[in-house]
């Protein structure tokens, strides 16, 4: 293997590792961040960070190698982690709704594949919702709760720290009703 090959692997793989670095816990799939090869360098926003270092930081060394801590670009605004997220479904109606809650507040909405309204939960709302989330005690909870001989019933997916849940509410589940009741008013087809 030539160095030129070693070199430019290096290189790819240090700039994939820090787009990996840079899409931890910022709320988005890291499998949609386009990665680094060593015939293509990555498309992504932070490729600027990986392949230009920051004002004081040492570059890759005269043998091509990459600097020993890769650099995030500062200016780039990383969003709130998410909270929770519930997707609605079914129905006489054919309900397609998505709610998604940023551990700061602020919240988006999808009706039907387009964007609806969003705006940030009240800070008494946003408590009351971390306690409904912790005291459900997602982990313990089922999985699934549906009843599979209903017919148009509204199905629930909610997703929080890494668990998710379905229901269709045919039989109580402790804990995630109160999540759902509390989530259901932000949802885009409810007004507020």
């Amino acid at each position: 293997m030539s160095l030129r090959f070693r070199t430019s692997t290096v290189v790819a793989l240090a700039a994939a590792v820090a787009l990996f670095a840079s899409s931890c816990g910022d709320g988005h799939d890291a499998s949609a961040t386009p990665t680094a090869s060593p015939d293509r360098p990555s498309s992504a926003g932070s490729s600027r960070a990986a392949s230009s270092p920051s004002a004081g930081q040492p570059g890759p060394s005269a043998s091509g190698a990459p600097s020993p801590s890769p650099t995030v670009s500062q200016d780039r605004k990383v969003p709130a982690p998410v909270l929770v997220e519930m997707v609605v479904t079914g129905g006489f109606a054919g309900r397609q709704e998505q709610l998604r809650v940023l551990e700061d507040g602020t919240y988006t909405t999808v009706n039907k594949g387009k964007t609806g309204p969003g705006g940030t939960v009240e800070a008494s709302g946003l408590r009351s919702l971390r306690q409904a989330l912790s005291s459900a005690d997602f982990p313990n909870l089922p999985r699934r709760t549906i009843n599979e001989q209903a017919r148009d019933m509204i199905q629930y997916v909610v997703v929080h720290d890494h668990v998710t849940v379905m229901t269709d509410q045919s039989e109580p589940v402790a804990g995630l009703d109160r999540v759902i009741s509390m989530l259901s008013p932000y949802l885009p087809g409810r007004s507020r």
